[in-house]
């Protein structure tokens, strides 16, 4: 059993969510709460990644995840054996992700059914994900380093528990940045899209468009009228800082220039990579 698997990634705070609302509010398109799976059983540098050996304390996580989404029935590490490697870990992990595709879907012939899987910490694990020998299509979405930064740090200030603790400007800077160079390794890759925030919110039926030709389905009105209904069964409960996409204004944000004086708008400008988005734009 394989479906279409279509990877979901860029910087926290970027429109990840937003996005995946539309996407997932077409027809042919599953979608599901972040999963982390990779982010959260494998480690942030490959090497290691490929010598640890996955036993229990990987799979308690996405045993957690199935049971805490409502897909106890699938069970992914009947015929695993105490410990595996890398290589069968991430397609255990893939195969993971059909099963609850499947149970979605409820039917397993069909070729045009997409799972659309996002946690945009996995764009430090696509190298893991591309491994284990089966196509999967990845959509990067940029937005602006400086208004990210200003949501990212606003976020974790608020909701630090959520996020892992607290995050300096320097800190945001430095995520944003490393982010945006991940990305960038991918630009030529025929089976990575690149979207921007900015021209989402300015023309999403462009967007969608695209990234519909990209996945080989037709554009659906759906994806522009219901994202806003689609939004809450993609979120968990205690994100509340993604409330806002369960509304269907598509307003940009100004966190930068509200909250931030002019010294620090300054640094942050300063800093973030300069990067000229609109290169990206269709």
């Amino acid at each position: 059993m394989k479906f279409n698997r279509i990877f979901l990634v860029g910087c926290p705070r970027s429109g990840t969510t937003l996005l995946q609302s539309m996407v997932a509010s077409h027809s042919q398109v599953i979608s599901f709460p972040e999963t982390h799976f990779f982010s959260k059983t494998l480690s942030i540098n490959p090497l290691l990644r490929r010598i640890k050996l996955y036993g229990p304390g990987s799979r308690d996580f996405i045993t957690d995840f199935l049971d805490e989404h409502g897909y106890s029935d699938i069970r992914p590490f009947s015929d695993l054996p105490p410990l595996c490697t890398h290589n069968r870990w991430c397609k255990t992990l893939l195969n993971t992700i059909d099963e609850m595709i499947l149970a979605e879907s409820g039917d397993p012939k069909s070729n045009n059914i997409w799972g659309l899987e996002k946690t945009p910490r996995h764009l430090f694990y696509i190298s893991s994900i591309q491994q284990v020998g089966y196509q999967n299509k990845f959509l990067h979405i940029l937005r602006s380093g400086p208004d990210v930064v200003a949501s990212l740090y606003l976020a974790t200030q608020k909701y630090p528990e959520q996020w892992g603790g607290s995050r300096s400007i320097k800190k945001c800077i430095s995520w944003w940045n490393n982010s945006i160079r991940e990305s960038l390794k991918y630009q030529d890759d025929p089976n990575h899209l690149f979207a921007t925030y900015e021209q989402l919110l300015t023309n999403p039926e462009k967007v969608l468009e695209t990234i519909c030709n990209f996945m080989e389905i037709d554009y659906q009105k759906t994806m522009t009228e219901d994202f806003h209904n689609r939004a809450g069964s993609l979120t968990k409960e205690a994100e509340e800082w993604k409330q806002r996409n369960v509304k269907q204004s598509l307003s940009k944000s100004n966190k930068l220039q509200q909250h931030f004086d002019d010294e620090t708008i300054a640094y942050i400008r300063k800093n973030v990579l300069n990067i000229d988005l609109a290169q990206f734009h269709h």
